[in-house]
């Protein structure tokens, strides 16, 4: 079985939990927690992926490291992820949390780019119009990137809305191209 599809089954699984309990927040930002760590220390990677490893002995670096720090829940699944030697899914796992938990709570997760840092009431107003526009709540990250020049763009899944002068300059010079 692919590891999306086994990825999908545990996350399925998470999100009935966490509906039942009325957790999604929680067990969201513990799951970004637990993949955030696991990817930025290499070391702590190599160790819970190596075969020759005991499981015991990864089960116990995982409670000793986020016990206390995660929820019982989610730290359960971790440690049963580890017995099925399953602990390679996390990434997808996460993303696909995220995603059931957003749809279930009508949010949809966005990427602004400007050339410069906007602030929070800027963002505010950014995330209430686009929020109307497609009907849901937009939780959104900013990123800066200079050379849009001005103006903004936004990333919602799929859909790229171009309103930086980068993108105006480019429409018009393809415009004056094709006249």
């Amino acid at each position: 079985m692919s590891a999306g599809l086994v990825a999908g089954r545990y996350a399925r699984a998470l999100f009935d939990i966490a509906a039942e309990k009325q957790q999604f927040e929680k067990f969201e930002q513990d799951l970004v927690l637990l993949n955030q760590t696991i990817k930025a220390d290499k070391d702590f990677q190599t160790m819970l992926s190596h075969p020759h490893v005991l499981a015991k002995v990864k089960k116990e670096t995982i409670i000793q490291g986020f016990s206390g720090s995660i929820s019982q829940d989610v730290l359960s699944l971790v440690l049963l992820l580890i017995d099925r030697g399953r602990l390679e899914v996390i990434p997808d796992l996460v993303a696909q949390f995220v995603s059931l938990t957003n749809h279930a709570r009508n949010i949809v997760d966005a990427t602004v780019y400007t050339a410069f840092v906007l602030k929070d009431e800027e963002l505010s107003k950014i995330s209430e119009q686009f929020g109307k526009a497609i009907g849901k709540t937009i939780r959104m990250q900013t990123e800066v990137d200079p050379s849009i020049i001005g103006g903004v763009i936004i990333r919602i899944g799929d859909h790229l809305y171009d309103g930086s002068v980068r993108g105006k300059l480019s429409r018009f010079k393809q415009t004056l191209v094709h006249s």
